[in-house]
Protein backbone atom coordinates (compact mmCIF):
# COMPACT_ATOMS: atom_id res chain seq x y z
CA UNK A 1 0.00 0.00 0.00
CA UNK A 2 3.28 2.16 0.97
CA UNK A 3 4.13 1.54 -2.64
CA UNK A 4 0.86 2.57 -3.92
CA UNK A 5 0.67 5.88 -2.38
CA UNK A 6 4.13 6.72 -3.50
CA UNK A 7 3.39 5.70 -7.16
CA UNK A 8 0.07 8.21 -6.35
CA UNK A 9 2.28 11.33 -5.16
CA UNK A 10 4.83 10.94 -8.01
CA UNK A 11 1.54 10.64 -10.43
CA UNK A 12 0.05 14.04 -9.08
CA UNK A 13 3.74 15.73 -8.91
CA UNK A 14 3.89 15.27 -13.22
CA UNK A 15 0.61 16.02 -13.39
CA UNK A 16 1.44 19.53 -11.43
CA UNK A 17 4.65 20.25 -13.66
CA UNK A 18 2.33 19.57 -16.91
CA UNK A 19 0.13 22.09 -16.09
CA UNK A 20 2.96 24.18 -14.95
CA UNK A 21 4.51 23.84 -18.64
CA UNK A 22 1.02 24.44 -20.31
CA UNK A 23 0.27 27.56 -18.47
CA UNK A 24 3.94 28.97 -19.16
CA UNK A 25 3.53 28.40 -22.63
CA UNK A 26 0.13 29.98 -23.03
CA UNK A 27 1.71 33.16 -21.99
CA UNK A 28 4.63 33.05 -24.34
CA UNK A 29 3.35 34.70 -27.85
CA UNK A 30 1.79 32.62 -30.57
CA UNK A 31 4.52 31.04 -33.06
CA UNK A 32 3.85 31.64 -36.81
CA UNK A 33 3.47 27.85 -38.31
CA UNK A 34 5.56 28.15 -41.85
CA UNK A 35 6.65 25.35 -44.44
CA UNK A 36 10.13 24.20 -42.39
CA UNK A 37 8.76 21.76 -39.92
CA UNK A 38 9.22 22.72 -36.02
CA UNK A 39 10.60 20.43 -33.81
CA UNK A 40 7.07 19.61 -32.08
CA UNK A 41 8.57 20.11 -28.43
CA UNK A 42 8.94 23.39 -29.08
CA UNK A 43 5.32 23.83 -30.32
CA UNK A 44 4.04 21.79 -27.60
CA UNK A 45 0.52 23.96 -26.03
CA UNK A 46 1.48 27.02 -27.79
CA UNK A 47 -0.35 29.39 -29.48
CA UNK A 48 -0.13 29.24 -32.88
CA UNK A 49 -0.70 31.22 -36.06
CA UNK A 50 -1.13 29.48 -39.52
CA UNK A 51 -2.06 31.29 -42.86
CA UNK A 52 -2.75 29.13 -46.21
CA UNK A 53 -5.84 27.20 -48.20
CA UNK A 54 -8.38 25.13 -46.66
CA UNK A 55 -8.36 22.27 -48.65
CA UNK A 56 -12.05 20.40 -48.03
CA UNK A 57 -11.53 17.40 -50.87
CA UNK A 58 -9.09 16.27 -48.23
CA UNK A 59 -10.89 16.27 -45.49
CA UNK A 60 -11.25 13.81 -42.63
CA UNK A 61 -14.52 12.52 -41.11
CA UNK A 62 -14.04 10.55 -38.11
CA UNK A 63 -17.43 8.82 -36.74
CA UNK A 64 -18.83 8.18 -33.76
CA UNK A 65 -18.25 11.55 -32.33
CA UNK A 66 -20.95 13.31 -30.02
CA UNK A 67 -20.84 17.07 -29.42
CA UNK A 68 -23.52 18.75 -26.85
CA UNK A 69 -25.62 15.60 -27.32
CA UNK A 70 -25.58 15.64 -31.26
CA UNK A 71 -23.89 12.39 -33.05
CA UNK A 72 -22.16 13.14 -35.99
CA UNK A 73 -18.25 13.15 -37.35
CA UNK A 74 -15.53 14.70 -36.29
CA UNK A 75 -14.48 17.15 -39.07
CA UNK A 76 -10.62 17.58 -39.92
CA UNK A 77 -9.77 20.23 -43.06
CA UNK A 78 -6.17 20.27 -44.02
CA UNK A 79 -4.75 23.18 -44.02
CA UNK A 80 -2.20 24.33 -46.60
CA UNK A 81 0.49 26.90 -45.48
CA UNK A 82 0.64 29.84 -47.99
CA UNK A 83 4.71 29.54 -48.25
CA UNK A 84 4.72 25.98 -48.94
CA UNK A 85 3.28 22.61 -49.59
CA UNK A 86 3.24 22.00 -45.75
CA UNK A 87 -0.38 20.56 -45.02
CA UNK A 88 -1.62 21.28 -41.57
CA UNK A 89 -4.75 19.75 -39.62
CA UNK A 90 -7.02 22.66 -39.58
CA UNK A 91 -10.69 23.25 -39.02
CA UNK A 92 -11.57 20.79 -36.92
CA UNK A 93 -15.58 20.66 -36.12
CA UNK A 94 -18.49 18.63 -35.88
CA UNK A 95 -20.90 17.21 -39.18
CA UNK A 96 -24.05 16.23 -38.14
CA UNK A 97 -24.96 12.71 -38.38
CA UNK A 98 -28.23 12.15 -40.40
CA UNK A 99 -30.86 9.38 -40.42
CA UNK A 100 -28.58 7.27 -42.76
CA UNK A 101 -24.87 6.99 -41.78
CA UNK A 102 -24.26 5.98 -46.13
CA UNK A 103 -24.91 9.31 -46.94
CA UNK A 104 -22.38 11.59 -45.82
CA UNK A 105 -23.34 15.21 -44.27
CA UNK A 106 -22.42 18.07 -46.62
CA UNK A 107 -19.38 20.17 -44.81
CA UNK A 108 -19.02 23.93 -45.32
CA UNK A 109 -15.70 25.44 -44.94
CA UNK A 110 -14.79 28.50 -44.21
CA UNK A 111 -13.04 30.93 -46.48
CA UNK A 112 -10.34 30.10 -48.70
CA UNK A 113 -7.64 31.91 -46.48
CA UNK A 114 -7.92 31.57 -43.41
CA UNK A 115 -5.59 32.38 -40.01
Amino acid sequence: MIGLGMWQLDAGRAELRLQAEYDSRQQQPAVRLVSVLENPDTLRFRRVIARGRYEPEQQILIDNRVHRGQAGYHVLTPLRLEDGAVRRAGEPGLGAAGQDRAVLPRIETRAARSR
